[in-house]
């Protein structure tokens, strides 16, 4: 389980983080598009091991419970007098919030495709089930794969517009 993970995480580390920047600030966005399908690429690999192997090593099947034990803790936190609940309140918001998120598709869809990569996306809205790519799942992946990669291609642009200034500041 933790090597398919370690092996995931190492790869998108070096691909994302330091290969997409060094070639997006070299050659500008019109070689994002090239990053992006690369990306797309690696991750449908990724999602076709994940799903040939049927084992979860992501974790998904904890994510139902998560759920449950997000908004059981909250009201819990909630429910402590002000004076020792008001430390509480933030961190019981914030698990309300997380559960909510988690129970909508579109908005767990918006959030994952905007935190992780299609894989992920994919790999959560299928709810632990393994086996072949249905229709619907190929849109998911297709989907957040736009919305992945539009995102990076911009974080990126910002990142790299920022070392130039302060590059320029500093030298």
């Amino acid at each position: 389980m933790a090597e398919g993970y370690g092996i995931y995480a190492l790869l998108g580390e070096l691909y994302d983080t330091i290969l997409w920047p060094i070639i997006q600030g070299k050659y500008g966005i019109p070689r994002a598009i090239g990053l992006s399908l690369g990306a797309v690429a690696i991750n449908f690999v990724v999602l076709t091991v994940y799903q040939r192997q049927k084992v979860d090593w992501l974790g998904v099947g904890v994510v139902d419970a998560l759920m449950n034990l997000s908004a059981r803790t909250a009201e819990r936190f909630l429910a402590y007098p002000t004076w020792t609940g008001i430390f509480l309140i933030i961190p019981a918001y914030a698990l309300q919030l997380f559960a909510w998120a988690l129970k909508s598709p579109w908005l767990g869809f918006l959030a994952l495709s905007l935190i992780t990569d299609s894989f992920i996306t994919t790999a959560f809205l299928r709810r632990g089930r393994f086996g072949p790519l249905e229709r619907r799942d190929v849109l998911v992946f297709l989907a957040s794969s736009v919305v992945s990669c539009g995102f990076w291609v911009i974080w990126n642009a910002g990142v790299v517009a920022v070392f130039h200034q302060l590059w320029k500041t500093l030298v």
